[in-house]
Order: C-alpha cells, then sequence, then structure tokens
C-alpha cells in the first residue's frame, strides 16, 4: 500500500478497528480517514479526531500523538475543532524560554529582541538603553548624557557644566567635557 495522505481504507469487516485513525461506520463496511494537520488520535477504532492542545501541533495527517512547540515558538489555545498544524515564532521584542508555550514574554525594560523566534532577549549594549517592554532595539543616549553599563532603562547626565559632543557613549571621564568659559573682552 502507497503512502497517500487523501488515502481512505475501505474495511469491510465491522470488527476490525482503525488503526490510530478517525474511524466512520457505514452499515456493512467501516472507513479509516486520516486525521488532518493540528489533530490526533491515539486510540483505536475512535470516531472523531482530538485538536492539538495549546503549546503543541502536529504537521502531518494521521498523527497519534502532538509534538511540543520548541522555544522560541508558541502555540496558542484554539477555540475551533482543529488544534495548531505548526508553532508560530515569537514576533519581535519578545521571547519563549521553555518548551510548550502558549504564548510569548515581552522583553523586560533594558533588554530588547530584534528577531524572530529567539528564546531569550538581548541586554542593552553600554551607550544605550530602554525604559519601555517588548522592544525590538534599544534606544541611544542623547548628548550631554551618557551609559556605562549594559541592561539599563536610562542615560546618566553628565552633569551641570558638562557635556558630550555626540550621542550614545558609555564612558563619562573621557567623553563628558566640561564648559570652558572664556573672556572675550581683552
Amino acid at each position: 500500500m502507497t503512502e497517500n495522505v487523501y488515502l481512505k481504507l475501505l474495511l469491510r469487516d465491522r470488527r476490525k478497528k482503525c488503526m490510530n485513525l478517525m474511524q466512520i461506520s457505514y452499515p456493512g463496511q467501516v472507513e479509516c480517514i486520516p486525521c488532518g494537520k493540528g489533530t490526533y488520535q491515539p486510540l483505536q477504532g475512535d470516531t472523531r479526531c482530538l485538536p492539538c492542545p495549546a503549546g503543541q501541533y502536529q504537521n502531518a495527517e494521521g498523527g497519534t500523538r502532538c509534538l511540543t512547540c520548541e522555544p522560541g515558538t508558541f502555540s496558542p489555545p484554539h477555540s475551533d475543532p482543529v488544534g495548531a498544524a505548526t508553532c508560530t515564532k515569537c514576533p519581535q521584542g519578545s521571547y519563549s524560554n521553555s518548551q510548550g508555550n502558549t504564548q510569548c514574554m515581552p522583553c523586560t525594560i533594558g533588554y530588547f529582541q530584534d528577531q524572530e523566534g529567539n528564546s531569550q532577549c538581548r541586554s542593552c549594549t553600554r551607550g544605550k538603553y530602554q525604559d519601555e517592554i517588548g522592544q525590538a532595539e534599544c534606544k541611544l543616549c542623547r548628548r550631554g548624557f551618557y551609559q556605562n553599563q549594559e541592561a539599563m532603562t536610562s542615560c546618566i547626565s553628565c552633569g551641570q557644566g558638562s557635556f558630550t559632543s555626540e550621542v550614545s557613549h558609555h564612558h563619562p571621564v573621557s567623553l563628558c567635557s566640561t564648559f570652558v568659559k572664556t573672556n572675550t573682552n581683552v
């Protein structure tokens, strides 16, 4: 018998049960139909396919169990009779760090994620910060401010009478200069 996902196996003997397929009975015969993607059937002779639960998926027809979503992906709860055929990658600004997630978590302040499908967020580097959750990038420290640590939520002012000439600085001593007041009257 060839592998064909649309193959229907007609059984003439009622005593035979479908193996891990949905069973439909007609007078004098039994028809076995593979459960579709997003569903499974672990038992013999059952008359319905079961949807994959949240956090799991089934990407093949005739599945006997659902597979667990990997870190960086998720499968939300489903209200229809069909579960997920695939897991969805976590969007930018979020992550999932374990198997079987039903949703992704937003990156916390001080962190970001600029790619889809990741299991962790990245910390903002020195000279940058992030004061909002769920972001795809960090913000640069503006002129007059610096940040010399990673994963921070704000920048530090150079102080009164000091400045930085460029954005995104991380060394306060070398980059915060003091204003020099010169006497223009001779």
